[in-house]
């Protein structure tokens, strides 16, 4: 049994045979099997989380251009939260790849 799921693993998800593959909404490349589709599927979510990051620098700029304090440190605070999340879905991104490439290479090792 422990042979036929190790074979599973790896002719799914190593090689990407029987996989469907899938389409990033950022780019028109298909993943060839899922630890590529894992690791498109974070970056678009990294992706969308420093586009926030951006905004809320935007949002800072401008209002200590217009020397609105208020406002200023409002978007300042958006800001650290952005880069909070953003630290927290970049360490979690990094530790999955890392932990499911070992993983695949701890199967491949064992063909």
């Amino acid at each position: 049994m422990a042979t036929d799921i190790t074979g599973f693993i790896f002719n799914n998800i190593v090689t990407g045979e029987n996989l469907a593959s899938t389409e990033s909404s950022s780019s028109s490349k298909k993943a060839r099997n899922f630890f590529e589709a894992l690791g498109k599927a974070m970056g678009e979510m990294l992706g969308k989380e420093s586009a926030r990051l951006v905004d809320a620098a935007d949002r800072m700029v401008a209002h200590s251009e217009e020397k609105d304090g208020k406002a200023f440190m409002e978007a300042s605070t958006d800001f650290q939260v952005a880069s909070q999340r953003f630290n927290i879905m970049s360490n979690t991104a990094a530790t999955a790849i890392k932990s499911i490439g070992e993983g695949l290479a701890s199967v491949a090792r064992k063909q």
